[in-house]
């Protein structure tokens, strides 16, 4: 409705969260004269696990890029003898067609948003 609640105060002048204000939020809170920026300054790692039979964890195991994770969790690659993961993975030694089965967190986290 537009009213900004006890909790919307402004009581200070900084204020860090892990999920990001909604857009809606924001509107709100500037048209009651609430100002702020959203800064992202924390940035940290997020890990990828494999399972494949054969392939080892470690230096010697499988090779990822960022591009190529995103295409996995975007299921634009599905399966382990995919070329492009092939390409930078000469060595790899998987079943034709072998599906990937990606998992995913059941509640958010910091790194989820």
């Amino acid at each position: 409705d537009g009213t900004i609640t006890d909790t919307e105060i402004a009581y200070n002048d900084f204020g860090s969260g892990d999920i990001p204000i909604s857009a809606a939020d924001k509107e709100k809170w500037n048209n009651n004269g609430i100002e702020f920026a959203q800064l992202p300054f924390v940035l940290s790692a997020v890990s990828f696990f494999h399972n494949i039979p054969g392939v080892p964890n470690g230096e010697m195991g499988l090779n990822m890029t960022a591009c190529l994770l995103a295409r996995v969790f975007s299921a634009d690659i599905t399966e382990w003898d995919h070329p492009d993961i092939k390409e930078i993975n000469p060595g790899l030694n998987v079943e034709e067609n072998y599906p990937i089965y990606v998992g995913r967190r059941d509640l958010g986290s910091s790194s989820t948003y």
